[in-house]
């Protein structure tokens, strides 16, 4: 796993260690750009992009990334790149480490031109180049850009819009490349604020958690780390670490962790030869609605492709022919009202339940007996909402069942009522507050998106970059829940947890291996067949909880081939 770190982290860790290790001003950055630049050739030759024959062009403000930038330029002028322009907003207003490559760059043949005044003319010129460094702000922004800046990522948002192909004369848009973020991106994420909408983000590390933020993970493209420009935690200072403590608690006392392919074989129960199915893991599902039977049926699935060896579907009386019919022997099928929290393992519920009235009394009902119980409980869909409900109704006490959350954006917000505490007038960061409505709730929180964001109620998050078209299907939650359900079953049962703080745990290992199998699973569709749906997913997804470590090399090679042709 990846430490993630905050705008505000990086910034003090970057001051920090030029103190440390005596750098002059411009010292860090020329390893930065160094770095920078190495990555950044790489990504041209895997395009087929010769660099005798590239332009590039870096559009400027007067940060320290405007310095990073027109170091590049630098370095892509002694390899042999025969055009390089620098576009500068401030000549005269920049930093001083800045304005000394500026002087470094026009040294070494980099044309600096002033910033355009006219929109269509910035436009007409930097369409002209291959490829565009977006180096107007970083991570000190503390609002919206405005003046020059604005109309630079105005600009660099229109080129990006105009698609990958020119229609006047075919040619290629120029690949734009954000240095460490995207400009105008910070901590926190105001809908209005302007982003350049980037290719690829090259983000110096620790990577700045900020990139994952769901309401602007587009704007980062490709995000790729450069490591090498600071130390290994175990290089540095005492005082720095002591620092990085202060701040985190500052920060409400949580750390960040990147969730990366390596990770799953490790997160993955190991499964007993020796087990019998209740070895396995008893899981109870509470899904469907006379609506349809379809996030039902993928829940189970789910379940069962996480390795759970028992499981059952328990849905309204009048529903069980249904079920049964589609379910075969896969799983058996009860009423719900006749459930007994203490016989499973976990509870999953909520998948395709919707939101009848002349339902929600036996639902409520249930769900107070499976809190009332203690039993472990995944919530999903229609049950989060419905547990809102118990919750305004002040009959849900936190502490209950030991609980996780799979909400989307708008199930996300639907929390907001249920720890209002947690409710700020200013914008703050994503990732404070999923931790606070976890801390707030006693519940594991995996907000689904194109990043997905796991957090507990002590303080942890992690993030997995799961940015996949493929799993923008119907169902693909469902079954994502029956996984997570699944694999907690399997841990519960496998280990005996002797304490409520064990089961917690045991559930957050459980999300982040679920959340890392869905994904696998569903990069290795989208490489071998394009375009799948739901069932496919749990299918593939059974087969990956089995063989991570051959689904991995499969994935890459298939990935591989994708890019190639």
């Amino acid at each position: 796993m990846r430490t993630l770190v905050s705008m505000e982290r990086s910034l003090a860790l970057d001051a920090e260690v030029r103190e440390q290790f005596e750098f002059p001003p411009d010292g860090l950055m020329e390893i930065a750009a160094i770095k920078l630049w190495e990555r950044c050739r790489a990504l041209l030759e895997e395009r087929h992009m010769d660099l005798r024959h590239c332009r590039i062009a870096a559009v400027c403000g007067k940060g320290d990334n405007a310095g990073d930038a027109l170091a590049m330029l630098r370095h892509a002028r002694f390899e042999g790149c025969p055009v390089c322009t620098a576009f500068v907003s401030h000549p005269d207003g920049m930093k001083p480490s800045a304005a000394l490559n500026l002087r470094r760059a026009l040294a070494s043949g980099v044309e600096v031109v002033a910033w355009p005044a006219d929109a269509e003319s910035a436009v007409h010129v930097l369409e002209s180049y291959d490829l565009l460094l977006d180096a107007v702000l970083g991570t000190g922004v503390r609002g919206p850009a405005s003046g020059i800046p604005a109309h630079m990522i105005a600009t660099l948002l229109r080129i990006k819009a105009s698609g990958p192909d020119r229609p006047a004369d075919g040619s290629r848009r120029p690949l734009i490349i954000a240095l460490d973020v995207p400009s105008g991106l910070s901590d926190i994420h105001v809908p209005d604020w302007p982003i350049v909408e980037a290719d690829i983000t090259l983000c110096i590390a620790p990577v700045k958690a900020a990139l994952y933020n769901p309401g602007v993970r587009r704007h980062c493209g490709t995000i790729v780390p450069v490591d090498g420009i600071f130390p290994p935690d175990a290089l540095l200072a005492k005082d720095m670490a002591t620092s990085q403590n202060e701040e985190e608690h500052h920060d409400g006392e949580f750390s960040i962790r990147l969730l990366e392919p390596e990770d799953t074989e490790r997160l993955l129960p190991c499964p007993d030869p020796f087990a019998y199915k209740m070895q396995r893991g008893k899981v109870g599902v509470l899904a469907g609605s006379p609506s349809g039977m379809g996030a039902a049926m993928l829940c189970v699935r789910g379940a069962l492709a996480a390795g759970a060896g028992y499981v059952a579907l328990f849905c309204d009386q009048h529903l069980q022919a249904v079920a049964l019919g589609a379910l075969g022997g896969a799983a058996i099928v009860r009423d719900l009202e006749s459930l007994n929290p203490s016989d499973w393992d976990v509870i999953v519920a909520g998948c395709g339940w919707g939101m009848d009235p002349a339902c929600e009394n036996v639902r409520m009902h249930v769900l107070q007996n499976v809190l009332a119980e203690g039993t472990p409980l995944v919530l999903d869909a229609d049950g989060i909402r419905l547990m809102a409900s118990i919750a305004e109704k002040g009959v849900w006490q936190r502490g209950q069942s030991p609980l996780v959350l799979t909400p989307h954006p708008g199930e996300f917000r639907v929390l907001s009522h249920m720890c209002r505490d947690c409710v700020h007038d200013a914008p703050e960061p994503f990732v404070r507050s999923v931790a606070q409505k976890a801390s707030a709730l006693d519940a594991i929180i995996v907000h689904k998106a194109a990043a997905t964001h796991c957090a507990t109620p002590d303080g942890r998050i992690s993030i997995l970059d799961g940015v996949n078209p493929g799993l923008g299907i119907a169902g693909s939650g469902d079954v994502l829940a029956g996984m997570l359900g699944g694999l907690w079953a399997r841990r519960i049962a496998g280990s005996n947890p002797a304490s409520r703080k064990d089961v917690i745990e045991a559930g957050y290992e459980a999300c982040q291996a679920g959340m890392l199998v869905h994904a696998q699973a569903g990069r290795l569709l989208f490489s071998r067949l394009g375009w799948f749906d739901a069932a496919s997913l749990a299918e593939t997804a059974a087969w990956v909880t089995a063989h991570p470590g051959e689904a991995m090399t499969c994935s890459t090679i298939w990935a591989t081939n994708r890019s190639r042709t």
